[in-house]
């Protein structure tokens, strides 16, 4: 009798408790978007999505700013933490939006808090598989550059420049300093090469790949001595500009993959292709903002080299590798590009360096991650695999077999 007793007095404190939380009323609050943090080059987007979370029950509120506001209703007073996010694009980057807070009070009817949003650059289009290590007998002739669409719209190859950049001399003795306002700002290059075309000539689909060969063509055949395991021939783009007979006979062929185009050469290099160091180096992929001239070059502070500068807010994506981790206090690029590095182990051991995996797209194609830095963001494979994890190939492309 006692136990009914304590039931039902227990059982009315809960039910007075429950109907005092009843009588609780909902505010409205009002949260006000602040993009003056934000360049000028970031495209604004029409909404954002903005969520609050009441701190003490963990419960959430989702809506959509309209002209910089957002009004969310039906929020039991408290303390709430608030994120607001967007996504735009420009060209082939995309900008992530974002500002948050932890300590937004909504105490009285349309409170307001505001927020500012930042915002963090990502190149839709970034290196997926770099193979520059050569094969065993010396032979570097088969490396090549994977490019891949990691965005959610198209974007067009015309125009995009790839370049390996000049930091110092060969043993390092001498870091070069050079002769431009606010140096900071820029990398520095002797060759680039850039994809031809009149603007939407060569157009990329998300989960789409296209690989730039030092020289597409079947590096397995025997009359170029077998020792590639790499048929290039299906390459989009190779960085040749005609056909040459080297000095030990080997024809350098021009095959159905499209010619990209030397439009710098600082230093008067006469080669036949593009050839990036199979030890120490970087590669760069940039768009200009500015048409680049193949004059006037600016010189080094600290020794004879010139080059040509590049700004890094043009630069897509970079990736740098060392001979050894030993190597890893000389890097050529500023952390804003690559805080990272790959090892390429020597030269000619056949290894190539793939992007991870880091989820997919709605119709199944890989997403690859791109933390920008390489030690996190690619492994080490002992073989180069044209579109390795099923890529697609461009839809222009007629002659990959």
């Amino acid at each position: 009798m006692k136990r009914i007793f304590l039931y039902i007095i227990a059982t009315g404190f809960l039910l007075a408790g429950c109907a005092e939380r009843e009588k609780v009323e909902s505010v409205t609050a009002s949260i006000v978007i602040d993009e003056s943090g934000l360049d000028p080059e970031v495209v604004r987007p029409a909404s954002y999505e903005v969520t609050l979370t009441n701190n003490l029950s963990n419960l959430s509120s989702t809506v959509n700013s309209s002209d910089g506001r957002a009004s969310v209703p039906g929020l039991v007073p408290g303390l709430y933490s608030v994120n607001v996010k967007a996504q735009t694009k420009n060209g082939a980057f995309v900008y992530m939006l974002s500002g948050s807070t932890r300590s937004a009070s909504f105490i009285s009817d349309g409170d307001s808090y505001e927020i500012p949003v930042q915002s963090a650059k990502i190149s839709s289009l970034l290196f997926k598989e770099i193979y520059i290590n050569g094969s065993p007998g010396w032979y570097f002739r088969d490396q090549f550059y994977e490019i891949y669409n990691n965005g959610p719209e198209t974007v067009y190859l015309d125009g995009i420049c790839f370049a390996e950049t000049v930091y110092a001399n060969w043993d390092y003795s001498v870091v070069y300093q050079w002769d431009i306002p606010d140096a900071g700002k820029y990398v520095f290059v002797e060759i680039v090469w850039q994809i031809p075309g009149s603007g939407t000539d060569y157009p990329l689909a998300p989960g789409e790949s296209a690989s730039i060969a030092q020289w597409a063509t079947n590096h397995t055949a025997e009359s170029l001595g077998g020792a590639s395991s790499i048929d290039n021939s299906g390459c989009e783009f190779e960085a040749i500009e005609k056909e040459r007979t080297l000095w030990n006979g080997i024809v350098i062929n021009d095959g159905p993959a499209i010619n990209m185009q030397r439009v710098i050469n600082a230093g008067g290099y006469d080669m036949p292709q593009w050839l990036i160091s199979v030890y120490n180096s970087d590669i760069i992929m940039f768009k200009p903002s500015k048409p680049l001239e193949n004059a006037n070059f600016i010189s080094t502070l600290n020794g004879s080299e010139s080059g040509r500068e590049v700004l890094i807010d043009d630069i897509y994506d970079a990736v740098q590798w060392k001979g050894n981790i030993s190597d890893g206090d000389k890097l050529h690029l500023p952390a804003a590009l690559d805080a990272g590095f790959n090892i390429a182990g020597g030269g000619y051991h056949n290894l190539s360096f793939a992007r991870k995996v880091s989820g997919e797209m709605e119709d199944g194609s890989p997403t690859f991650q791109d933390t920008n830095n390489s030690t996190n963001d690619f492994e080490v494979f002992d073989k180069p695999v044209h579109r390795r994890y099923n890529t697609k190939k461009p839809s222009w492309n007629t002659w990959e077999k």
